[in-house]
């Protein structure tokens, strides 16, 4: 998906296909979403919205709204947050439509710091067209994440479960990875599983930042190798210690990156 939507982005440009350009960057925000990557996802979708951009396309930015939202409060942007929030749900009270109308209380659970999230994402799974789309079980892995968050476990082990196992009917490979990663958070079942019986907990970009730290490089060098913030690689290296049981970055030389993440050498 990511190399299709690169390769239809340089052809897009040039040609000011704006439907096409427009297309490309929700894919590549969705796509960095997907890898845990909010920063880069950020600065792909927000184009969607931006007056001016060669992506800017409104029917997009209101498709991607979900993702918007989510990303935009992921790197504290609020208030562009509220902003996008506010749109899809003008679109939705006009449009009527069910995934506007999903999307809406998806965006404004996501919005919300208190209990009140639970209602709006109860809101947002309980429109009956939109079940079996991807954007109902993206709502089901957010509700999940609050719900952990709230230590309302067992709850959010339920939705994180069907979550994964959409996912995985769908073919969306990255989402099932961190649906079952928040699942395993919950304490409810222990870590995927790969064909030759290792677990498989890091994502891509948890993998590339761990492999840099293991070779000596900073923060700051990740980030500058990767595209990333130092506080974002710092972020990713406490959920690999976590992930991994390491008490820090010199435990890294004990991980065999090539062999299922296996500590090579006792601590």
């Amino acid at each position: 998906m990511l190399d299709a939507a690169e390769r239809t982005l340089a052809l897009a440009r040039p040609r000011r296909a704006q439907s096409l350009v427009a297309s490309a960057h929700w894919h590549l925000g969705f796509h960095a979403l997907s890898m845990g990557d909010p920063e880069t996802a950020y600065l792909r979708l927000r184009s969607l919205a931006q007056p001016g951009h060669d992506a800017c396309h409104p029917t997009y930015a209101r498709l991607a709204a979900v993702d918007l939202v989510e990303a935009a409060t992921r790197v504290g942007r609020h208030a562009e947050a509220l902003g996008y929030y506010t749109d899809i749900r003008d679109w939705a009270v006009r449009s009527r439509a069910d995934w506007a109308v999903s999307a809406a209380y998806a965006c404004r659970a996501l919005l919300r710091a208190d209990d009140r999230a639970d209602r709006y994402f109860r809101r947002a799974l309980a429109v009956r067209g939109t079940r079996h789309d991807l954007n109902h079980v993206r709502a089901q892995l957010l509700y999940g994440k609050w719900l952990r968050r709230v230590r309302r476990r067992a709850d959010a082990a339920e939705q994180l479960r069907s979550a994964a196992e959409a996912f995985e009917r769908m073919g969306a490979n990255q989402w099932v990875l961190r649906a079952r990663q928040e699942l395993e958070l919950t304490g409810r079942r222990s870590a995927p599983v790969t064909a030759h019986g290792e677990t498989s907990v890091l994502t891509a970009q948890e993998q590339r930042v761990a492999r840099l730290a293991a070779q000596g490089l900073t923060n700051r060098e990740i980030g500058t190798e990767l595209f990333l913030s130092p506080r974002t690689v710092g972020h990713h290296l406490s959920r690999v210690f976590g992930k991994l049981g390491l008490s820090g970055r010199a435990d890294l030389g004990d991980v065999d990156f090539d062999n299922g993440m296996r500590i090579v050498r006792p601590r």
